[in-house]
Order: structure tokens, then sequence, then C-alpha cells
């Protein structure tokens, strides 16, 4: 009798481990909501993320389904980690959602993604593949993709306090290995890590930016991305963004860190970020440990960790520490910290309250023609020259101090 009860009680137990993971596999990984001005409104769950995202962005692009349920877009929260499968496939590229295997933002589609501290990850690793992105936003789309909680604070991302939603995997020969934003899109991330993607073959290993476009990072950062470009240095050709890329547009960045992003096979221009015929704004950010050679990590160095061309750019309250390896550029000239350069335009570079050190490159600032004003910085134990600007250039320093900043030049190409 003894023995039967141990029995039943034995298939008792192991229906109800059953039934629990019954439950578990139908508990909704996603839900979709309509923005009201009364705040979210529940369309539906989904124990799909293909299915819920399909469905989301069917109603996102669609103006007159938004403006008849008075809503001001479609709201997407996370509720699990989202992981490509093995082949790096989000969804059936049938679906409105899933153009090319990557998660698709369609054109002038109003969206708000919660990702509540979870990870999207496409799982590319070293597969690199056209059109490998995690996340493509299409031209005029209005996107908010939030990274933390519900009412979390506005954090950078070396704030072990804070939540994060993180976006990682991506390995595009087409650039862009995180986030690729098109024509006339306005995107604002807010809490939001982009960390180990890839450009292999063009630019953006994080995020890239075109035409019109307006970016806005809060919080978060880019961490450990490569731009596995190879570059033309016959003609000065050059990888270009191993952080973000941005062209023609306007991009701010708020309490941002950029940290270990890299080039691989040959040296390119702006480890941490690269900026074309843009306007960008950077506050209260941290540039730390881009743009190095490593050897054990296949790494080069950079000929640039920010550059500016036909552009402008304002910097205030930002702390630039350890970028940078002073490398012998196939030039003749030295790699530098920021470079303010110009193709067709000119370019302007406003630097306030920022702080230089342990920095190991040619330069700090390098200019051949451009306006550059400095005010109450700080430049020390820099094992670089501050300033390299020629008689064209007009530099500014005002209210700045300088310490043991040692430029130590790798040829005698340099003076």
């Amino acid at each position: 009798m003894k023995k039967i009860f141990a029995i039943l009680m034995t298939i008792c137990l192991l229906a109800g481990a059953l039934s629990i993971t019954a439950f578990a596999a139908d508990e909704p990984v996603m839900t979709v909501s309509g923005m009201t001005k009364d705040g979210p409104v529940k369309i539906g769950d989904y124990t799909s993320f293909e299915a819920g995202w399909n469905f989301a962005m069917e109603k996102a692009k669609d103006s007159k389904y938004l403006d008849n349920n008075q809503y001001d877009r479609i709201v997407v929260d996370l509720f699990a980690d989202w992981v490509a499968n093995e082949e790096g496939v989000f969804g059936d590229d049938d679906g409105v959602g899933f153009p090319e295997d990557t998660i698709y933002i369609p054109e002038k589609a109003r969206v708000m993604l919660n990702m509540n501290g979870h990870t999207i990850d496409r799982g590319l690793g070293d597969r690199n593949q056209f059109d490998g992105e995690v996340i493509y936003i299409d031209e005029k789309a209005d996107v908010i993709i939030n990274g933390g909680k519900s009412g979390d604070a506005i954090a950078r991302a070396d704030d072990t306090n804070a939540t994060f939603g993180t976006i990682t995997g991506g390995n595009n020969d087409g650039g862009a290995g995180g986030i690729h934003i098109q024509d006339d899109a306005k995107v604002t991330l807010n809490n939001v890590k982009i960390v180990n993607n890839v450009a292999d073959g063009d630019y953006g290993a994080g995020i890239a930016v075109y035409d019109g476009a307006k970016f806005t990072m809060n919080g978060g950062g880019f961490i450990n991305n490569k731009n596995n470009s190879f570059t033309a240095t016959s003609f000065g050709i050059y990888a270009l963004g191993g952080g973000i890329y941005i062209e023609d547009s306007t991009a701010s960045f708020d309490n941002v860190l950029f940290e270990g992003n890299q080039f691989t096979y040959d040296s390119g221009s702006g480890a941490a970020l690269y900026a074309y015929d843009s306007s960008v704004t950077m506050n209260k950010c941290k540039v730390v440990g881009n743009g190095k050679k490593k050897e054990a990590d296949g790494t080069v160095g950079a000929r640039s960790i920010i550059t500016i061309e036909d552009g402008e750019m304002f910097i205030k309250e930002t702390d630039f520490i350890g970028n940078g390896t002073l490398i012998d550029l196939y030039d003749g000239t030295a790699n530098c910290l920021i470079n303010v350069d110009t193709y067709i335009g000119t370019s302007q570079l406003s630097i306030d309250n920022c702080n230089f050190t342990q920095n190991n490159v040619g330069y700090i600032v390098f200019s051949a023609s451009q306006d550059i004003t400095v005010t109450n910085s700080r430049f020390t134990d820099n094992q670089s020259n501050v300033l390299d600007c020629n008689a064209d250039c007009e530099a500014c320093f005002t209210d700045c101090i300088f310490n043991n900043n040692t430029g130590m030049l790798s040829s005698d190409n340099y003076t």
C-alpha cells in the first residue's frame, strides 16, 4: 500500500511539473499596446516574438489605424530576452516585421520598444552577412527604445546600479552591425547598450545614421564593437566608425559611454564616433579605451578616436581616458584623439569643461584648417602632444590646464 501511494505521489509530482512547464511555455514574451494621451492601452499578449512583432509593425505603419484609435504610436514590451535562431534569423522574411531576417521597423512607423532590461541578440558572432544588423529602422520612422524599466533614471552604461537593454550579435556586410537608421528617421535610445556588434566592409559597427535622421541617445553606451572593414589606403579610403557612423544627420549624446570600440585589419577613423556633414553634441559622456592596438585581440589601433568632417561638434563635461595607441600611418602623419577634418565644406569644434588623461596618440586635437575653441578643460598625463594646427587653423584655448603631456612620436617623419 505504501509503495502504491509513493507511485501515485510521484505521478502527481510529475504531472504538476509538466503543467508548470506548459504554463511557463504559454507565458507571454511580448505585449503590444497603443499609446494614448492617458497612457498605453493593451491590444494583446503574444507567446511568440515573431507573431507579436509582425502584428505590431502592421499597426505601427498604418497611420489610419493609429489615428482612428487615437494612438500616438504602437508600444511593444519585452518580457524575455529575444534571441535569433542558430542561423541568425529573427523571423520569416515573408512577414512585415522581418525582411532579410532582421528586426524591421517600417517606413513612417511610430513605435516605442520597451526592453525592460532584456537583450536582443542576433548571435552572428564572426559570421558576417549582408543585412546582418540587429534592427533596421526605415525612412521617416519615429522610434523610441527604452532599455531599462519604467520610471528608471537615465544612467551611463558603467553605472552598476542601473538597468539597461542590450542590443548585440549583429555582423553586417552593409554597415551598421547593431542598428541601421535610414533617411529622415527620428530615433531616441534611453538606457540602451550597443555591445559586441560588427561592421564588415562598411561603416558604423554599432550604429549607422543616414541622411536627415535625428538621433538622440540618453544613457547607455557603445561597448566593444568592432569595425572589420578593409581599407583602400592607396586611395585614401578608410574604415569609418567603430561605435557609430553619422552622415548628413543630427546626433545628440547625453551621459553615454564609449568604451573599447576598435578596428581590425586596417586602421580606420573614428573608433568611437565618425560624423560627416552632421551636427553632433556630446554632454557628460565618457570615452575610454577606444582605438587601441592589441595583437592578442586582432585590433590595430585607429587613425582617430573621434572625427568630425564638414560639420560641427560640441563636447561638454566629457572625459577622455586611456584611448589610442600611437601608430605609424600610411600617409606619414600621426594619429589623433579628435580629428577636425574637411572635404568640401568647413568644420567647427567646441570643447568645454572636459578632461583628457592617459591617452596615447600623436595629438589630442588635429586640424588642418578649421576653427577650434577649447575652454576650461584639463590635459594631463597624456603620452600625446595636445595640438597640431597649421597656419590656416584658428585654435583658441581659454582657462585650460596642461600638465605632464609627453608627446612621443613613433618615427622621424613627425615634427
